[in-house]
């Protein structure tokens, strides 16, 4: 991931689950993080005709920083999502034309 300030943070991870068109799981760790957690990042879609819900849900998040800057980065890439709550309930939102 490259920053506009210019750093960068690397990002590795492993398939997990992949459910066409429904679901897709994948493992989350940041190289540079020295506890080597991993997290878990599931992402559901849901036709709903003329658009598609998005649900995602991050777990595994150490502490509450960790979930606020990847809420961040969440927010940036889709602008109908919700801030990810302490107890780490999914992220919803709505895409469509």
């Amino acid at each position: 991931m490259h920053h506009k300030d210019g750093n960068v943070h690397n990002l590795s991870g492993t398939y997990e689950e992949v459910k066409p068109p429904e679901k897709l799981a994948f493992t989350w760790r940041w190289q540079q993080d020295e506890t080597a957690t991993e997290s878990l990042v599931t992402v559901t879609f849901k036709d709903l005709g003329g658009s598609t819900e998005v649900n995602l849900t991050h777990k595994n998040l150490l502490t509450a920083e960790s979930a606020r800057s990847t809420t961040t980065a969440g927010s940036a890439a889709s602008p109908n999502s919700k801030p990810i709550s302490r107890d780490h309930q999914p992220v919803r939102g709505v895409a469509g034309p």
